[in-house]
């Protein structure tokens, strides 16, 4: 499975030439894909600032109880595929939750989930569809952008029929730089929150679940640099509250690794007005990814790859892309990786 990275550093001067630019996340560039891979370290809850323009965000004293690897993954690999027919993604991890997502130039949204479910001291595995998903991520947003969305489904819970209503709010209520643990320069980013109030009835028994996420997103992001996530369900007069913080992994920056040249990967030609050539060292890798990202961070171009051995090669048009300065990013599933510049010219 393809690890998606973010090549901080061959975006240095891209940052610099924008200072006094603001943030705006957008599909493609933004939106999650098949084959992404995310690993991020978990620790305590910690709080997440002040809001507001031009914030300085120092996270770098975190400190990790635990690491996690988040997959998007195609939903056609579930078993319960059928129950989700308008999903494009399903986000797992290592625990027993799915879930289940549509994108569209709109944004990201929830239209089904797989979960253990505790009640009345019993674990049930439940499976959800939305009859009217909540919006997690609406796009394009930025700086001050807002949104409300309802959320509605019906399910059934060891026989029993099931009701879920609700709502989500969302807000881009900062934006500047942020810190954390591995990086050694400030990553920009606009901060985005969101909170979930929602009620669940199964036959007597009434459970309000309350979310609030904040989320720290990179320009070129498809997940975020660091959340902090406070999760609440309540239930006969009992509150359940779950509390942590999670912020990628270096790696997935590609700051342990910036200067690697995993796979010798060579561009021609260069400048190019139409047809360019990659060529590549594809080893036994196994699966690869090559993207193209253009100066804002958006994908351009994502492709994935067989390793077949030496010399591969990928051939793709460029004629109708933007004059302009382009990075081609190879990376595979264990983290190996080559990146190149690519100017295109008309």
């Amino acid at each position: 499975m393809a690890s998606i990275r973010y090549a901080f550093s061959a975006f240095a001067l891209t940052s610099a030439l924008m200072a006094g630019a603001q943030i705006t996340l957008v599909d493609p560039g933004n939106v999650p894909v098949v084959g992404s891979t995310f690993q991020v370290h978990a620790g305590a809850w910690t709080a997440s600032g002040n809001g507001g323009e031009w914030q300085a965000y120092d996270f770098s004293a975190l400190v990790d109880t635990a690491t996690n690897t988040y997959n998007w993954r195609d939903p056609a690999e579930s078993p319960n595929a059928a129950m989700f027919p308008n999903a494009t993604l399903m986000l797992v991890n290592n625990g027993p939750d799915t879930i289940f997502y549509h994108t569209t130039t709109s944004g990201l949204e929830r239209v089904g989930e797989s979960q253990l479910v505790s009640l009345l001291g019993s674990n049930y595995q439940v499976s959800a569809a939305y009859t009217d998903g909540p919006l997690e991520l609406k796009l394009p947003l930025t700086y001050a952008g807002t949104w409300t969305d309802a959320d509605n489904a019906t399910y059934e819970v060891d026989g029993n029929a099931a009701y879920r209503s609700g709502s989500i709010t969302g807000n881009a209520d900062a934006h500047g730089t942020i810190l954390i643990p591995g990086a050694t320069d400030p990553i920009e980013i606009l901060r985005v929150t969101t909170h979930l109030d929602e009620t669940n009835v199964i036959g007597f028994i009434s459970i309000s679940h309350k979310r609030d996420v904040v989320a720290y997103y990179p320009l070129w992001g498809k997940f975020p640099v660091m959340r902090t996530v406070a999760d609440s369900v309540t239930s006969s007069g009992i509150t359940q509250v779950s509390r942590f913080t999670e912020w990628l992994d270096a790696s997935a920056l590609g700051i342990a690794t910036v200067d690697a040249d995993a796979f010798g990967l060579r561009v021609s030609p260069n400048p190019v007005s139409t047809d360019a050539e990659i060529t590549f060292d594809g080893g036994k890798h196994g699966a690869l990814a090559l993207e193209v990202v253009d100066a804002r961070g958006a994908i351009v171009l994502h492709r994935n790859v067989a390793a077949k051995g030496s010399n591969q090669t990928e051939r793709f048009n460029v004629g109708d892309w933007k004059a302009g300065v382009y990075q081609v990013l190879m990376t595979a599933a264990d983290g190996k990786r080559s990146t190149r510049r690519l100017v295109v010219s008309h």
